[in-house]
């Protein structure tokens, strides 16, 4: 990931509603270039979204983007649960269970 050609720019008049989980902290940006292999350029970066810290990333971090593809549900604290997350190209029958256990306060 480069930020090569970013500019200071009022992002409340652009439309930067792609967001993304860059190593620990969560960023918008407007759209990615692919610049070379698994390298992109992000264009108009605001860091530290969704009560994340903002902090400078690396070249390597784990970039995992947020959209409507990611669920999200509600467990009964204290209970376990069974999860299978199925990649791309794979099938439910071929992907391992988890044993979850939710958090109980």
């Amino acid at each position: 990931m480069t930020e090569e050609g970013f500019t200071s720019t009022n992002v409340s008049t652009i439309n930067v509603s792609n967001l993304a989980l860059v190593g620990k902290g969560i960023v918008k940006f407007q759209s990615a270039e692919l610049i070379d292999k698994n390298k992109y350029k992000l264009s108009n970066l605001i860091r530290g979204q969704e009560g994340t810290k903002e902090y400078q990333h690396t070249a390597g971090e784990k970039f995992v983007l947020l959209d409507d593809s990611i669920i999200s549900f509600e467990v009964q604290r204290g209970k376990k649960f069974y999860l299978k997350a199925v990649t791309y190209g794979d099938s439910l029958e071929n992907t391992e269970v988890k044993v979850m256990n939710s958090f109980s306060n």
